[in-house]
């Protein structure tokens, strides 16, 4: 902690590197003794520098252990779902799923429920961040084996297009990190939108 009120920059990052070293090394204990140390700090630098770490934690744990995401807009087609839409950047875009493709199962589970929709929802929503899943894909004539890593779902509501507001996402989080200090009972809390 001391290193965290140096007047060496590059001396504060390191000692906000190592901060977070031992709060891994921790677990739960460290990110409850370094959520105190925030409350405790006198130091406005200290304790934004502590919440930084704190923050990164917070948000990272949420998207581990989170819902697995694709990143499609759909709807119920004959067989399956058809893709209406892609999030750009999430793994449906990186793997090449293509608006207009009809999904027809995941992990070899075909998509056959009266509501195929909230079927793939929660085969997709059952698998965690980092997952890799295995969707039969049909595109015209031809059905294809397509195999994608979900991301963590956004915390944030899609625009209109399906796409991911960056600032809505970022203020999303923020607020989720701040819900988790708040019901700790932290109340000094340093804003990282600066």
């Amino acid at each position: 902690m001391q290193s965290l009120k140096s007047e060496d920059y590059p001396e504060r990052v390191a000692g906000q590197r190592r901060l977070r070293s031992w709060m891994e090394s921790h677990g739960r204990d460290g990110l409850e003794s370094l959520r105190r140390a925030v409350s405790d700090s006198t130091d406005p630098e200290v304790r934004s520098m502590i919440t930084e770490v704190l923050r990164s934690e917070v948000l990272d744990a949420l998207d581990r252990k989170g819902p697995g995401f694709l990143g499609i807009a759909m709807g119920p087609a004959e067989e399956g779902v058809r893709v209406g839409a892609i999030t750009a950047g999430m793994p449906a875009e990186k793997v090449g799923i293509q608006v207009g493709d009809i999904i027809l199962a995941v992990n070899d589970i075909a998509l056959a429920d009266a509501d195929p929709p909230s079927q793939f929802r929660r085969l997709v929503g059952g698998k965690k961040p980092g997952d890799e899943v295995v969707f039969q894909v049909r595109r015209g004539a031809d059905t294809l084996e397509i195999r994608a890593i979900l991301a963590p779902r956004p915390l944030s509501t899609p625009l209109p297009n399906g796409n991911i507001d960056p600032d809505l996402e970022a203020a999303a989080r923020e607020a989720k990190f701040r819900e988790w200090m708040e019901m700790r009972g932290n109340e000094k809390i340093p804003d990282s939108r600066r």
